[in-house]
């Protein structure tokens, strides 16, 4: 920001500004002032840091993105990193044996040149199946998410929280702790309730939660996680615009 404006900085100003800023603009403007190549462990310090996301974590526990096989040019990439030999079917199972934390590392060695910012949360969504895109608009959804075994956003005036289990193959949905003590609410509204039968969801009563599950070990797809935030954040508007105190 100093290198921006070119004259005097206040540091209040300059802190303000910061924190009113989306997750995604303060990763993009700190590689940008990085200027130079940058690798895998500084990426998943910088996410650390941005996003309270522990990748390395994500990597060891086995959580992350569930599926067969990883995009195609993952997947291309590694075997000419790693001059692999073979059946493809060979290469493509010692590939998937990996922890994600190689499999990134190997990438980004065949990327080769400078990444940019919004190439790196590509990857890391082909990898981990973690949209920091999406994440970054958390906050203002005022959603919480629980998900690959730690909190990826969550704040005190959170409406509803989404929990997703191991490898993302299944979700449920519940009010928040906010909502329940401020509206007395216990359950979904029935509007939400509504949203999320069309999208395949059910109320489960072990769970005590609306849930849905793809039944088949492989990670629920961008689009519907789109469309299932998409449901939450209109019944949101429509509490708060209901409840401008809340």
């Amino acid at each position: 920001m100093q290198k921006e404006k070119e004259g005097p900085l206040v540091y209040a100003d300059a802190m303000a500004s910061i924190e009113a800023m989306a997750k995604v603009e303060v990763m993009d403007k700190y590689l940008d002032y990085y200027g130079k190549k940058i690798e895998s462990i500084e990426i998943r310090r910088v996410i650390n840091d941005i996003f309270a996301i522990n990748l390395n974590r994500v990597s060891e526990e086995g959580e992350g993105k569930a599926t067969q096989a990883y995009p195609d040019e993952i997947m291309q990439g590694i075997r000419k990193v790693l001059s692999m030999e073979g059946t493809l079917v060979e290469q493509d199972a010692f590939i998937m044996s990996l922890p994600k934390v190689k499999v990134m590392d190997l990438y980004l060695e065949y990327y080769g040149d400078k990444i940019e910012s919004s190439e790196i949360r590509r990857v890391i969504n082909q990898i981990y199946g973690i949209n920091l895109n999406g994440i970054s608009g958390l906050e203002a959804a005022r959603i919480s998410l629980y998900s690959k075994g730690q909190w990826i956003s969550k704040t005190e005036r959170d409406l509803f929280e989404v929990h997703t289990g191991t490898g993302d193959i299944d979700v449920w949905i519940l009010p928040s702790m906010y909502l329940i003590e401020n509206t007395g609410i216990t359950t979904l509204p029935e509007e939400l309730q509504d949203l999320l039968k069309n999208l395949g969801y059910w109320y489960n009563s072990v769970k005590g939660a609306f849930y849905y599950s793809t039944n088949s070990n492989v990670t629920v797809p961008d689009v519907f996680k789109g469309q299932t935030m998409g449901a939450i954040s209109n019944i949101v508007n429509l509490i708060t615009a209901n409840n401008p105190d809340l």
